[in-house]
């Protein structure tokens, strides 16, 4: 056994970058957990005076060798073998296959990624120039940040937004479509929103938006949809809605554009219809252009598309819109009420709640303004 150790010592070569020095013969020692609950080798990576052998300390991860004689009790200590490897490393193979496992597994493990995430931007910073590993990264970064408020706090930290502008410099829109994946997710909470606007990615966004929201091209159609989907979350905010009113004229016209051209069976109509009830809370005029711009054809793809999920959110819509009285008129003129009996014909009870409250709101406005 111990014949076996030398020889795997001397193979992860654990070394200062001093190279009159020699290996350190207690490598493998150093993968153990010391007294203040830290790996040894990790604390000398850290350190920037040493280097190892990736190529096989990744092997003695994937192989089960660290598992078996150094036994983790923690899981996230395996994770911080993989973050090693992927911040101070040199072998660029292994940090690509380090990075398609990444994305296939982090649908599955969304919750247990917060040792890895300074690495997962660290290699991201480094290697932005390879367009597959950035968009690795970029979709790991989706997955693991959905539903996860710690994991975007630590992402946030980091100065992602940063990283995200200069990225967007390079006007590649495969790259640029995830960067505005991920902003979906990062920008759920206020102080997210504050990092938005503080480092100029609204800007960014904006002017994305008002370039290519006329071109017919899904990729960039499907780019505007999400731009505005992460404008809806903003707005949430009343000091960023006028804001954004105040300096971004054309707003509401260009999404009632995105709306009228996106076709319901290949575009997520949803995000859109969020940001019309989130841009229509505060003003009676936008409410206006909603209900007669964009309404009738939200009607005729209801009855076209029956899909709860889009009901309910065009619902959400109608009872915003609703609060300007005058509108109840108009919507009335639409047939809305047959509209009304065909939702609760479909005997799905939440919207049968929904559409019959709505109902009564509309009726009530009716006999106020006729």
């Amino acid at each position: 056994m111990q014949d076996t150790d030398e020889i795997l010592n001397f193979l992860l070569h654990l070394r200062e970058r001093d190279y009159t020095q020699e290996y350190r013969k207690d490598c493998l020692s150093l993968l153990s957990i010391d007294e203040n609950s830290e790996i040894g080798i990790g604390k000398l990576l850290e350190g920037g005076n040493y280097s190892v052998n990736d190529f096989f300390l990744f092997s003695l991860h994937q192989c089960g060798y660290i598992n078996k004689f150094v036994n983790y009790k923690d899981d996230d200590n395996y994770k911080k073998i993989v973050a090693y490897i992927l911040k101070y490393g040199i072998n660029f193979k292994v940090k690509k296959t380090i990075c398609k496992n990444l994305l296939i597994f982090s649908n599955d493990y969304k919750n247990r990624y917060e040792p890895l995430i300074n690495s997962i931007v660290s290699f991201l910073y480094d290697n932005f120039y390879y367009k597959n590993f950035c968009l690795f990264i970029l979709s790991t970064l989706i997955n693991i940040t959905n539903n996860n408020g710690k994991l975007k706090y630590e992402l946030i930290k980091l100065n992602i937004s940063q990283l995200a502008n200069f990225l967007i410099l390079s006007k590649d829109y495969d790259i640029i479509n995830k960067i505005i994946l991920l902003y979906i997710n990062l920008s759920k909470e206020l102080y997210m929103c504050d990092d938005i606007i503080n480092n100029g990615l609204i800007t960014h966004f904006l002017d994305i938006l008002f370039n290519i929201y006329f071109i017919n091209i899904k990729l960039k159609k499907e780019i505007c949809i999400n731009i505005l989907c992460i404008i809806g979350q903003i707005i949430n905010y009343k000091k960023y809605y006028l804001f954004i009113l105040n300096y971004y004229n054309g707003l509401i016209e260009v999404a009632i554009y995105i709306y009228q051209t996106a076709n319901i069976t290949e575009f997520n109509k949803i995000k859109l219809i969020f940001f019309f009830k989130q841009i229509a809370q505060y003003s009676y005029l936008i409410k206006d252009k909603i209900c007669k711009h964009i309404f009738p054809l939200i009607i005729k793809e209801i009855y076209i598309f029956v899909d709860k999920n889009f009901i309910f959110s065009s619902l959400n819509l109608l009872n915003v819109i609703c609060d300007y009285k005058i509108n109840c008129l108009y919507l009335s003129q639409m047939k809305i009420f047959s509209l009304f009996d065909f939702i609760k014909s479909l005997n799905i009870i939440d919207l049968h709640k929904k559409v019959s409250l709505i109902e009564n709101k509309v009726r009530k406005s009716l006999r106020v303004v006729s």
